[in-house]
């Protein structure tokens, strides 16, 4: 393979999580949900987590962490909540309607994935699971 076939592979790559990214933002947006913001209720939605868990999970500056945080309490979709285990530490809670929210978004979302799915070449999961193993097991020199 040529290098700026290569070239060509990655810049694919890049535009189809783009294009992904874009089009989960139009469906997350009659919710009032950026993607970010479902994300972090998603990861709440099985357990209370800690604040500094869900900032390093979405790859957030703390600074971030408490913006988004504030937001979503502020829309009364989560709340904040001692930590009996470490007093250091708060943790975020989805409350019922973040959980109902969440529930209405995630339907959406897997509709849009599920419609995108029906017209995906049949090979493509085994070859993107390949591409996984692939990138998960190289090392940078």
């Amino acid at each position: 393979m040529l290098p700026s076939e290569q070239d060509e592979i990655w810049e694919s790559l890049r535009d189809v999580y783009q294009f992904i990214s874009d089009r989960l933002t139009e469906v997350l947006a009659p919710f009032g949900l950026a993607v970010t913001d479902y994300r972090a209720l998603r990861y709440c939605t099985d357990e209370p987590r800690r604040a500094i868990d869900l900032t390093r999970r979405l790859g957030l500056t703390p600074a971030s962490g408490t913006e988004l945080i504030d937001r979503l309490e502020r829309r009364k979709l989560v709340k904040r909540s001692k930590n009996a285990t470490d007093r250091r530490s708060v943790l975020v809670v989805l409350t019922p309607t973040g959980r109902r929210l969440v529930s209405s978004a995630r339907e959406a979302r897997r509709s849009y994935f599920r419609g995108l799915a029906r017209s995906m070449p049949p090979n493509l999961k085994e070859d993107l699971e390949a591409l996984r193993e692939t990138v998960q097991g190289d090392r940078p020199p």
